[in-house]
C-alpha cells in the first residue's frame, strides 16, 4: 500500500529499473471543467484541451484540481483514478512504458456533459514527445485569465485544441479559485486567518469583492487597484459606536469619515 500511494514519488520505471536519486519528473498540471480537460504543462510552457501526451519511461507528476464540481482523473492503462476538487490539489505519480494511444476520463459523475468527458493520452518517444510539443507551439493561442474564464464556460464534445503560450501564474490562480481577479485568492484568505483573522476591518476589505452573487456582495467593480482599509478613526460628530470604537486607532485626530479606503501601497484619508 505504500510503495502504490500515488502521492509518493516513483523509485522505479518499472519493475527491473530503478531511477536515479536526482531525477526530476516532468510536471503537468490537470484542471477538470465543465465538461472537459486542460492539462498545463508548466516546463514546456504550454496547454491542452482534451489531449495529453508524455515520452515514455519518463516519471510524470500530475498536480490536480477542478475548476468547481468534483471530478475524477482516470487512465486506467497509466494509474488509478484520482480525484480533482476545487480550491485544493491532488497529486498522482506515473510512468508509461510503452508507445500508444491510451484512454482517459472522469471517474466521477459530474453533469449533463460527463458522458462525453473523455481524451486520449498519447505514449510517445522522446523524438515523437519533442514533436509533439513543437506541434502545440505552432498554434499561436495564448492562455492567460480572460482566456481561461472564456474556456471555463460549460460546454460538451470540446474538440482538442492547444495553447503555445500560458500565462505561469494561471494554475495557482485557478488552485486559489481567483483567476477573476475580483475574487480574494484562497491562499490570501488562509494566510490572513493564520495569523489571527482581518478582525472588523478586515469585514470591509472583503465587502468591495465581487463573488457569486453579486448584487450581495457590491454590484460595482472597483477600479485596477485593489482597496483595502487603511484606518478606521474617530468622526466630528462623535465618533464611532459598538464594537468598531473598540478597535485600536491608527490616527486619533477627527476626519470627516470613519473608513479611508486607498489603493495598495497607498495611504489615505478623507
Amino acid at each position: 500500500t505504500h510503495t502504490l500511494d500515488p502521492y509518493r514519488p516513483l523509485d522505479r520505471i518499472d519493475a527491473e529499473r530503478p531511477l536515479p536519486k536526482d531525477h526530476e519528473p516532468m510536471v503537468v498540471e490537470v484542471v477538470s471543467l465543465d465538461w472537459k480537460w486542460l492539462f498545463i504543462y508548466p516546463e514546456q510552457g504550454i496547454a491542452t484541451v482534451n489531449e495529453l501526451a508524455a515520452p515514455v519511461d519518463t516519471p510524470i507528476q500530475f498536480k490536480i484540481t477542478s475548476s468547481g464540481i468534483m471530478n475524477s482523473f482516470f487512465i486506467p492503462a497509466l494509474a488509478g483514478q484520482i480525484y480533482s476538487m476545487a480550491g485544493m490539489e491532488t497529486k498522482l505519480h506515473a510512468v508509461i512504458n510503452e508507445e500508444g494511444v491510451y484512454d482517459g476520463f472522469s471517474g466521477n459523475y459530474s453533469g449533463e456533459g460527463f458522458s462525453h468527458m473523455r481524451f486520449k493520452f498519447h505514449g510517445l518517444s522522446e523524438e515523437g514527445f519533442d514533436a509533439w510539443v513543437n506541434d502545440v507551439k505552432s498554434d499561436e493561442n495564448f492562455l492567460g485569465r480572460s482566456q481561461y474564464l472564456e474556456l471555463e464556460k460549460p460546454s460538451v464534445k470540446e474538440p482538442v485544441h492547444y495553447y503555445s503560450s500560458v500565462d505561469p501564474e494561471l494554475y495557482q490562480a485557478i488552485l486559489n479559485m481567483c483567476v477573476d481577479q475580483s475574487k480574494m485568492c484562497m491562499n490570501e484568505m488562509m494566510h490572513i486567518d493564520e495569523n489571527g483573522g482581518g478582525g472588523l476591518a478586515g469585514i470591509y476589505n472583503v465587502m468591495s469583492l465581487t463573488y457569486d452573487v453579486p448584487q450581495m456582495r457590491g454590484s460595482q467593480p472597483l477600479p485596477d487597484s485593489k482597496s483595502f482599509v487603511a484606518t478606521l478613526c474617530t468622526t466630528p460628530e462623535g465618533g464611532l459606536s459598538g464594537e468598531i470604537a473598540n478597535l485600536p486607532l491608527f490616527d486619533n485626530e477627527p476626519v470627516s469619515r470613519a473608513m479611508s479606503v486607498a489603493p495598495t501601497g497607498v495611504s489615505a484619508g478623507f
